[in-house]
């Protein structure tokens, strides 16, 4: 793996990083089974954490960016591949996006491992649909919706006037 790379592997698992501004590194030539995890974010995010379990088990954990480097415009990829006997297996993905450090934002995802298979899996880090989200959603009763709950500044914490 490069070095700098922040990632804990475990046994039976290989893993593959990629992003939008450069090339996978990989410790292995080809990755037949697999998860390619699109982490997608809003602003404020600047760094990603995933950790991949089976059941309790930890299997995989990433940290991007690598030292010095930037997250990715436009998001990250993260390849992770598994040994082909976890066909059938679900894996939970843990998603944290990090501002100076601190988890801010964590979505979650379960996906099911199949044999010569990279299963693509997307997750944003960003506000959850509904009031403070930055939307106008008029079919849910919002009148406005400035990003936040402050009733104070003319949008109230309901999304009403």
């Amino acid at each position: 793996m490069h070095q700098g790379l922040a990632a804990r592997v475990l046994p039976g698992v290989l893993l593959l990083l990629a992003t939008s501004s450069g090339p996978a590194c990989s410790s292995s030539e080809s990755v037949r089974t697999g998860v390619e995890l699109t982490v997608t974010y809003g602003s404020g995010i600047d760094a990603v954490t995933v950790l991949a379990t089976r059941e309790m088990d930890e299997l995989a954990r990433v940290t991007r960016p690598e030292e010095g480097q930037e997250l990715g415009a436009d998001g990250e990829l993260i390849v992770i591949g598994f040994d082909e006997g976890l066909d059938g297996q679900t894996i939970g993905l843990r998603v944290d996006g990090l501002a100076w450090g601190e988890v801010v934002l964590t979505r979650r995802a379960e996906v099911t491992i199949a044999a010569r298979r990279m299963v693509p899996v997307s997750v944003h880090l960003g506000p959850q649909p509904g009031c403070g989200d930055g939307l106008v959603d008029g079919a849910a009763g919002e009148a406005c919706d400035d990003g936040d709950v402050d009733p104070a500044d003319g949008c109230s914490a309901a999304c009403e006037v």
